[in-house]
């Protein structure tokens, strides 16, 4: 991954806005931006590209493949996530697989092309999916409000792992969970490339 480069105004807002918002705890903040992410997901036409698939595509964008149906299928794929109709979702396992190559050329081609294509956005890791869905059944069979199970299922590249926060007893309860927010935004922003 290429480092991030830090715009110290965002990062000055974000810490700002948490401080304004003090009674949001992290996990309120982290399931409302993945509220909002769903919703703009479920808006489009979601497309999971296998491991063959990306490589498929990468060797396209990569002028190593004949194949035409290859150089369609890129094509076709940049043209509707560009008007907003499409969007390429991965998954941990895509992410491993592409962690695997060896070739640092394909890797980063393979990699601008997730983010061209997913545009940040992937599936909760598989075991959180799982638990997610036990949850969600046994907090629905209990007469509780739930939300849509769809809603629940999406994160950003940075957290294609699990979520994960910093945590320090350096700070005091309120300025961590602050961090912790801004930290958060930072990272929902990561692309690969």
């Amino acid at each position: 991954m290429a480092p991030v480069k830090s715009d110290p105004s965002k990062v000055h807002e974000s810490f700002e806005r948490h401080r304004a918002s003090p009674e949001v705890s992290i996990d309120q903040y982290v399931r409302s931006r993945q509220l909002a992410l769903a919703e703009a997901v479920l808006a489009r036409h979601r497309v999971y590209l296998d491991k063959k698939y990306w490589i498929l595509v990468r060797d396209a964008a990569m002028q190593r493949s004949a194949s035409e149906a290859a150089h369609s299928l890129l094509a076709s794929l940049r043209q509707r996530v560009k008007s907003g109709k499409t969007i390429c979702l991965i998954s941990e396992s895509v992410f491993i697989e592409l962690m695997k190559q060896s070739d640092l050329e394909t890797r980063k081609v393979t990699a601008a092309l997730i983010d061209d294509l997913s545009e940040g956005v992937t599936l909760i890791p598989q075991p959180t999916r799982v638990a997610t869905e036990v949850a969600h059944f046994i907090h629905s069979q209990g007469g509780r409000s739930v939300y849509l199970l769809e809603n629940l299922v999406w994160t950003k590249l940075s957290y294609v792992l699990g979520v994960q926060h910093p945590l320090s007893e350096a700070f005091d309860p309120a300025e961590m969970r602050v961090i912790q927010k801004a930290f958060f935004d930072h990272m929902w922003a990561v692309l690969f490339g």
